[in-house]
């Protein structure tokens, strides 16, 4: 009898114990990455409309926490993210790349580079540059009010984003005092937005 009981108690705190690694795998897995319920896509840009909402997804809550992220709020602007170039590479600071195409209507945007982590990166040029960004405001522009931003580690003439040292990293386009957010909340159609063209590599 005693033995009968105890064996059902292992069983039950197996099955516990495994039931709870399992659900701790699963969140770590679900946490790990970019938050995949709630994204919206335009070419190699994805932006996550609810994040900065009153009622985000608990994942894309638990993930921006995770990369020390927050969010805009909905009513302050939107941000997208491009980890890739139009041929699906990741962006990789051993190639240049240009950056060019349409915006969405805004009163102000950034375009900042930024590390896997979500950080600002190391910069090739010793000492390292200020400049990890650029503004709408502060761009040089074509008679049409177009626009190229050169990302590499070699200075460029124009505008010219410094890409870090080493490794990958990840372009990230601010927009805001823009109806964007309000827009694909409720179900509107993602704005076209610039194209990220791998120009060279070392």
């Amino acid at each position: 009898m005693l033995g009968s009981r105890l064996a059902r108690l292992v069983k039950f705190v197996l099955a516990v114990a495994g039931g709870t690694a399992l659900g701790l795998g699963a969140t770590y897995v679900a946490c790990i990455g970019q938050p995949v319920v709630g994204a919206v896509h335009s070419g190699v840009w994805t932006a996550w409309p609810a994040a900065g909402s009153t009622q985000p997804d608990p994942y894309a809550k638990a993930i921006f926490a995770k990369h020390g992220r927050i969010p805009l709020a909905a009513a302050s602007g939107l941000q997208f993210l491009a980890t890739t170039d139009q041929d699906g590479s990741a962006l990789t600071a051993r190639c240049t790349y240009s950056v060019a195409g349409p915006m969405p209507v805004a009163q102000f945007w950034t375009l900042t580079l930024l590390d896997p982590h979500g950080g600002l990166p190391d910069q090739s040029p010793t000492p390292p540059l200020i400049r990890a960004g650029f503004t709408s405001a502060e761009l040089l522009r074509v008679a049409d009010g177009g626009f190229t931003i050169k990302v590499a580690r070699a200075a460029r003439p124009g505008n010219w984003l410094p890409a870090p040292a080493t490794g990958r990293f990840t372009l990230m386009l601010s927009f805001y005092d823009t109806p964007l957010s309000a827009a694909l909340l409720g179900g509107g159609p993602v704005p076209a937005l610039p194209t990220v063209v791998k120009t060279a590599c070392d």
